[in-house]
């Protein structure tokens, strides 16, 4: 078993392997599921999978004069085109599809990126809804003469795929295999529940 996910009216759950018996399934806060269904399980685990390093990514950009103000440093405009490009790049990958981005929930600048360093992205698949994905970024900022890396930036961005007429498609389940891809699950999952939240109460 690998994770369980909670929704409104029912529990998906995400199997590596099909599980011996239904009241071995436990959830990642070690609270059983003692409801569980042969069907529900047998269900979700014929659904297609992919693990988060299936699609994630890393890039490098050097940053010249055109991506910075007279000061030389990079313009956060510029540093959000970038992060919306691997974000896209990455949800592709893991959809197989056209993707567009719902939104971007947060978007922390941390430290200026300056003309002449290396902007490092690394963006992976943190959750997944139905037709979304939320897709974490990191961006560091290397000075390639020192050598020395700072933590520039962070975004949450909600990318949702699209069928060939342009409609939201279900999109593949996502298998978080190490300890810390297992809490960045669950703490995009607290995420998404609290935009939805957010939705209700302004309708």
């Amino acid at each position: 078993m690998k994770i369980g996910v909670s929704f409104p009216n029912y529990l998906l759950i995400q199997f590596n392997e099909p599980p011996s018996k239904p009241d071995e399934i436990v959830l990642v806060n070690n609270q059983k599921y003692i409801e569980a269904r042969d069907q529900l399980v047998w269900c979700v685990f014929m659904e297609e999978a992919k693990k988060v390093s299936d699609s994630a990514l890393t890039s490098v950009r050097w940053m010249f004069p055109s991506d910075a103000n007279p000061a030389g440093n990079v313009f956060g405009g510029a540093i959000v085109r970038y992060i919306d490009e691997i974000a896209a790049a990455v949800a592709q990958r893991h959809a197989r599809s056209n993707v567009v981005i719902a939104s971007m929930d947060r978007m922390d600048f941390h430290r200026p990126v300056r003309v002449g360093d290396l902007l490092i992205l690394k963006a992976s698949v943190n959750y997944v809804g139905n037709s979304s994905m939320e897709v974490g970024v990191r961006v560091e900022a290397e000075n390639p003469r020192t050598g020395e890396i700072v933590h520039a930036a962070s975004a949450y961005c909600t990318m949702v795929a699209l069928d060939e007429n342009g409609r939201p498609k279900r999109v593949p389940r996502l298998i978080p295999d190490t300890e810390e891809e297992k809490r960045r699950f669950l703490e995009a999952q607290r995420r998404r529940e609290e935009r939805l939240k957010l939705l209700d109460s302004k309708t």
